[in-house]
């Protein structure tokens, strides 16, 4: 009895301490980035662009206070409508920094700003299975929180890539790449990220 007691509150605890800070989970759907892929073959001398459209979405977990600064750190799946070298699909990870101000109550304004890694699969052509890019990207949101906890959000990204070089032979593939595109999302708060006294407890 007196472990399942201990065990309680110290499950309490835990929960009271979540539950005061100001931590999220959510998730963003990006409805399809407009990217141009810049690729070079520095053997051949060949260069060229490639158009593409990518979509998908992220994972999120983050804290912070809205009208100051928040972060997140994200796990992006993103499917291309051309192949890189052999696959459709990117992995990608993230971190972003987002300073923010309010607008009116409850309706924020934020900018994003962060790094990102992803991965792809590789054509067996080349000298390595797996082909990986780094990249930054910057942009702006608008957010509106409801009932405290839930935030929904709107945003534009502006995001640069950059591919590691990888060969075939002789042949060495470099490329870059630059995308925009809008995105929506939802964020779950576990503690309140306007830091104001709730609706009921003003009135009291």
């Amino acid at each position: 009895m007196k472990k399942i007691m201990t065990a309680a509150l110290a499950s309490a605890t835990i929960f009271t301490a979540v539950a005061s800070a100001e931590i999220y989970v959510g998730v963003d759907m990006v409805a399809g980035d407009s990217m141009t892929y810049t690729r070079n073959i520095s053997s051949l001398s060949y260069s060229d662009t490639i158009d593409t459209t990518e979509s998908g979405f992220r994972l999120k977990i983050g804290s912070g206070e809205l009208d100051k600064w928040t972060w997140q750190v994200y796990y992006s799946a993103i499917e291309s409508d051309t192949n890189y070298l052999t696959s459709k699909s990117l992995t990608e990870f993230g971190f972003d920094l987002r300073p923010g101000w309010e607008l009116t109550n409850n309706l924020y304004i934020g900018v994003p700003f962060g790094l990102t890694y992803g991965t792809t699969e590789a054509s067996s052509a080349y000298n390595s299975s797996t082909w990986a890019r780094i990249g930054y990207k910057v942009g702006a949101e608008i957010s509106y929180v409801v009932a405290d906890q839930i935030e929904l959000l709107v945003g534009y990204d502006v995001k640069g890539v950059s591919f590691q070089d990888i060969t075939s032979g002789s042949n060495t593939l470099s490329i870059t790449g630059v995308s925009s595109g809008i995105y929506l999302g939802v964020n779950y708060w576990f503690g309140n990220p306007t830091q104001k006294a709730a609706p009921y407890e003003m009135a009291e």
